[in-house]
């Protein structure tokens, strides 16, 4: 049953996310925006990413809004970039019918279909309201508004089937429940304790991509704590799971990456989020080890588990390792002094140098005069550096040209 919110104004919304909707609703297309974005204004979380779903097909969409792109076989939608931003637009879906469920030839990903339809499609309660610019209302047909309310976190539909039609939406309940400080219903609850193990089904990429989400929350260890406890790190995790076993280790592990907002800068930077990871792991295993964290056959013993299974790259492994094991060298700035210029440039113009330096002051290894002397340097060398980078792309340039 529809239920409906009238809200006051719509100055949350994103200006070129608005214009979108206002193009495709001028052309007489029935367009939303959907998801997130409505669930977090509600929520009392600001919005940060919008999406737009309406009944225009893709390819009317890309006739009435410029810069639109179509996109995806499986799924087909539309990505508006403005800005540098990209905004997706989406056709209502609606599931198969039995016979068409039978047919090879028909995608069931692009049946379209009605709101009511394509919101009942959708996997909680609260993910699934449309937000409509012309009346300033919110439309609801899964009962999200009432589990706002109640600050609960609703599957739509049967919780055992959801899940296991997509295990990763038990990393996305997890996740969504500690942003939002929201209760995990009990029905969905028992059915992630239950049923974690399909996630050893998910594909890699996906587990990343909610691994990268749960470590941009303000308290990410609290997440991963209550995965530990409804069996989920052991499936997805199995070395935080045996970090969480340990108490000494466990504690140690849930401090530093409390603490990591402090070295945190950029959140959309995987890098800089994998760093304050790996380094907790690291933190925690070497005290239990009696080994210093950038050790590298402590790294080595970590490798396997870092690439197969939270999906770090092969590249960030290595950034990782490399911005750790600098460490050390930060505590003898008196034998660096002592270098030659070629090897002090070198040191500095080393890509983990920033990385490493917050680290080596953040976690107490220098004091705040050694770190503004080693900054210090770098401010001086770092134009120079640059400079250098110019000159070789330059010669780079007239050598192709």
């Amino acid at each position: 049953m529809l239920k409906t919110l009238q809200l006051s104004s719509n100055n949350w919304i994103d200006d070129d996310a608005l214009q979108i909707v206002e193009n495709l609703s001028t052309a007489k297309f029935r367009t939303y925006l959907v998801g997130g974005c409505v669930r977090d204004y509600l929520a009392g979380v600001p919005p940060k990413d919008f999406d737009i779903v309406t009944e225009a097909k893709p390819q009317d969409v890309k006739k009435n809004v410029r810069k639109a792109y179509i996109i995806g076989k499986r799924f087909r939608l539309v990505l508006v970039q403005r800005q540098g931003i990209q905004y997706e637009v989406a056709t209502f879906r609606r599931d198969p019918t039995k016979e068409e469920k039978l047919d090879e030839d028909i995608s069931n990903d692009n049946l379209f279909g009605e709101p009511e339809q394509d919101a009942l499609r959708r996997d909680f309660t609260i993910n699934a309201m449309f937000y409509d610019p012309s009346t300033n209302s919110v439309l609801d047909y899964a009962g999200g508004l009432d589990d706002i309310d109640s600050r609960s976190l609703r599957m739509i539909g049967d919780p055992v089937e959801r899940v296991l039609e997509d295990p990763v939406r038990i990393l996305r309940a997890l996740r969504l429940s500690h942003k939002l400080h929201f209760q995990i219903e009990p029905s969905l609850r028992k059915a992630i304790e239950e049923n974690h193990e399909c996630l050893k089904e998910a594909a890699l990429p996906r587990i990343r991509e909610d691994l990268l989400k749960i470590l941009r929350l303000p308290s990410p260890e609290k997440c991963l704590i209550e995965s530990f406890d409804l069996g989920v790190v052991k499936t997805c995790f199995p070395l935080l799971h045996d970090i969480f076993s340990n108490d000494d280790a466990s504690d140690l592990f849930e401090t530093t990456l409390g603490r990591s907002y402090q070295v945190v800068e950029d959140s959309c930077d995987p890098k800089e989020l994998y760093i304050a990871l790996v380094y907790s792991i690291l933190k925690a295993l070497s005290h239990e080890q009696d080994k210093p964290v950038w050790d590298d056959d402590l790294f080595e013993e970590i490798y396997p588990a870092l690439k197969n299974q939270f999906g770090i790259f092969k590249s960030e492994i290595e950034f990782v390792r490399n911005a750790i094991q600098m460490i050390p060298a930060f505590t003898r700035l008196e034998n660096f002094l002592k270098r030659g210029r070629k090897r002090q440039v070198s040191f500095l113009s080393n890509e983990c140098f920033p990385y490493a330096l917050k680290l080596a002051h953040w976690d107490y290894y220098i004091d705040t005069d050694t770190s503004f002397s080693w900054r210090d340097m770098y401010r001086r060398e770092l134009p120079k550096m640059v400079q250098k980078d110019i000159e070789k792309l330059k010669t780079k340039y007239r050598r192709r040209n």
